[in-house]
């Protein structure tokens, strides 16, 4: 028998009814889930912003690696197969250059472009002085050829032979480089380094190349040098015996490392870079279409700790020049207007020059709220950060590499007694 109709109804009441969560609740839950939140957000961009700086660190780390390495490496090559002063080398019996060729050259850049060369925000970034060095060697040939005859002005290779310095003998044709190759290595504003039959060299400006013209068949390349080769009858003087067949050339030119404005109209503010360009023997100018970028956003380059042999063959005598005693201020290195001992103008010694210590600086390419900017209190002091545009927070984050080079090509060539 079934209970008061009252009852039924409350019992129905009590399984059907809905409870929901209070204004309070819901508020108090919006809190607590935009806490967790942001705590997730601000994970994400710590996490985030942590993982840009560390690949902006280690895209800088490779760059300045490759621009260290590349400079060393071409540093290291300064002399060879050429002349370290040709004012004071007794095997050069002929230079056709207007200036003497010398084996290193230090110099300002703001000397050299003093428009695009200067130092961004210089207020911001004092003691940063970013010097170059112009270096003369055969950087592209690294071997030497074999004349077929050398007639007039004109300059036969012989195909059949080809000396590298990476094998102990003589190449085969099959080994001889080829004619795009060529075209390139002996190119018009380069010079050509000739070795007469009593060892003498002779250092000419190059006018013109022609992969083929000349040999018996008419197929060996040829070098068109500005005058013609003199002949010596005797043996004794500066030129070629008979038809000149046999000599030793290759050829011999000027590569110079300088920071240099990015002047592209789409290039960032403040964007400078480690360049490498060729240039003429007669007026040390930058020769046009050979600037190659070799480290992007670098900020500082400049040398110091110079060791100079400045005994005789027999006695050596080791003479350092440290930065703090004589730097770039000082006409002893090297002096605005080209003199000192490896300037270009009045007194220059390079052939005298050892070794020496390059430090090359580079930044990343955007600046970081996060690092506060840290102002550079000496031209030799650690440089940390730089400051691209001084109405934002933080800067850029610099490393620096330096590394001793030794300059093997300048000590076996000592020529003073």
């Amino acid at each position: 028998m079934s209970g008061p109709p009252g009852d039924e109804m409350r019992t129905i009441s009590k399984r059907t009814g809905k409870k929901g969560f209070t204004l309070v609740e819901l508020m108090v839950a919006l809190v607590v889930a935009s806490i967790v939140l942001y705590g997730v957000y601000m994970l994400y961009e710590k996490s985030s912003s942590a993982f840009r700086v560390q690949n902006q660190i280690a895209d800088l780390v490779q760059s300045l690696r490759f621009g260290a390495e590349h400079l060393k490496r071409d540093m290291a090559r300064a002399g060879f197969q050429s002349t370290t002063n040709s004012e004071t080398d007794p095997a050069v019996c002929f230079n056709e250059a207007a200036m003497p060729l010398l084996g290193l050259i230090i110099r300002r850049d703001g000397e050299i472009d003093p428009i695009d060369s200067t130092v961004w925000n210089p207020g911001a970034n004092p003691n940063i002085l970013p010097t170059s060095v112009a270096m003369l060697g055969d950087f592209w040939s690294r071997g030497a050829f074999i004349t077929g005859r050398v007639s007039g002005s004109q300059v036969e290779l012989n195909r059949g032979y080809y000396y590298d310095p990476g094998d102990d003998g003589v190449l085969d044709s099959a080994a001889f480089p080829s004619d795009d190759v060529l075209e390139y290595w002996f190119r018009e504003h380069r010079m050509l380094r000739l070795v007469t039959q009593s060892g003498q060299e002779m250092y000419y400006r190059i006018q013109s190349f022609s992969p083929d013209g000349g040999g018996p068949a008419g197929t060996w390349p040829v070098v068109t040098l500005n005058q013609a080769v003199p002949i010596a009858f005797d043996g004794t003087g500066c030129g070629v015996e008979g038809e000149g067949t046999g000599l030793l050339v290759n050829p011999v030119g000027y590569v110079r490392y300088r920071i240099a404005r990015d002047v592209r109209p789409e290039a960032p503010d403040g964007k400078y870079d480690l360049v490498r360009e060729e240039l003429d023997p007669d007026t040390l100018d930058p020769v046009p279409r050979t600037m190659l970028v070799i480290s992007e956003y670098a900020v500082d380059l400049h040398f110091y700790d110079f060791i100079f042999d400045d005994g005789t063959r027999l006695q050596p005598s080791l003479t350092r020049i440290s930065a703090v005693d004589a730097w770039l201020d000082s006409t002893s290195v090297s002096g605005a207007g080209g003199e000192g001992r490896l300037g270009w103008s009045v007194g220059p010694e390079p052939d005298r020059l050892r070794s020496l210590t390059m430090k090359l600086s580079v930044r990343t390419p955007t600046e970081d709220p996060n690092n506060p900017h840290r102002l550079r209190t000496g031209r030799f002091a650690p440089l940390e950060t730089f400051m691209v545009d001084p109405l934002r927070d933080g800067s850029a984050r610099v490393r620096s590499a330096a590394t001793r080079v030794m300059l093997n090509n300048f000590q076996s060539r000592q020529t003073f007694f």
